[in-house]
C-alpha cells in the first residue's frame, strides 16, 4: 500500500492509499477487529475530519478530543498517541496499574512540580508498579 523507499523498505500508506485498498488491503497487517477501526480513521483524515498535523500545537485537552473523534480511540489511547507518538510530555496515560498508584500515593492529583512532564511520572510510576 505505501510507496517503494528502496531495499525492500515501503513509506506508511496515505489515508487515501489505506481507504483504495479497504478491507483486502490491509488483510496482511492482520489487524481483525481493529480493521474498521483503521478505515474510520484514514477516513476522517483523509475527508479532513481529523487533522494530526495540528496535534502537536492544539491545548492537550483539544488534541485528546482531536483524536477521540476516531471509532476506538479513547482517553487511553489518545493519551498515548500524544506521549509517545507526539512526545506530548503532558500527556498522563491512565491504565489499571497507573490508577491503583495514583489511588494509593497521589489520591489528590500529581504534585505541581510534576506540570508539564506529566507523561515522564506516568512511566516513572507505571515501572515502579509494575517492578516493586
Amino acid at each position: 500500500m505505501g510507496e517503494p523507499l528502496g531495499d525492500g523498505n515501503f513509506a506508511f500508506p496515505t489515508p487515501e492509499a489505506i481507504l483504495d485498498g479497504g478491507f483486502e488491503g490491509l488483510a496482511p497487517a492482520r489487524a481483525g477487529f481493529r480493521t474498521k477501526y483503521i478505515l474510520d480513521a484514514a477516513q476522517k483524515i483523509s475527508s479532513g475530519e481529523v487533522v494530526l498535523e495540528n496535534l502537536s500545537d492544539l491545548p492537550l485537552e483539544d488534541a485528546r478530543t482531536e483524536l477521540m473523534k476516531i471509532k476506538g480511540v479513547g482517553p487511553k489511547v489518545a493519551e498515548c498517541v500524544l506521549l509517545y507518538g507526539l512526545g506530548r510530555l503532558d500527556a498522563f496515560p491512565v491504565d489499571v496499574w497507573v490508577k491503583r498508584v495514583m489511588s494509593e500515593m497521589y489520591p489528590e492529583g500529581l504534585p505541581p512540580c510534576t506540570k508539564g512532564f506529566e507523561g515522564v511520572a506516568q512511566q516513572y510510576l507505571f515501572h515502579w508498579r509494575r517492578h516493586q
